[in-house]
């Protein structure tokens, strides 16, 4: 899509989802560029809802280690 056809596409997804009242779930992941719209996101006139991670446990290439953030693994 070019630039002008994405946002005829915004535009038309947020004219449907004000139409058809659903809550949509924005799940933000770790270290999201979205983490910086929460903002702009909140001016959207629709239901949502955002989830954000309690917990990450991943392997690091870089440290060639599991590493865990959030809430700790003795928790659960």
């Amino acid at each position: 899509f070019n630039k002008v056809e994405r946002l005829k596409l915004y535009k038309q997804t947020l004219n449907v989802l004000k139409k058809a009242n659903i809550k949509i779930v924005i799940n933000i992941l770790d270290n999201s560029h979205l983490l910086n719209l929460l903002m702009q996101i909140k001016k959207y006139n629709i239901n949502f809802e955002i989830t954000l991670p309690s917990i990450k446990k991943e392997f690091n290439a870089w440290s060639n280690k599991i590493e865990t953030k959030g809430i700790k693994d003795e928790l659960f």
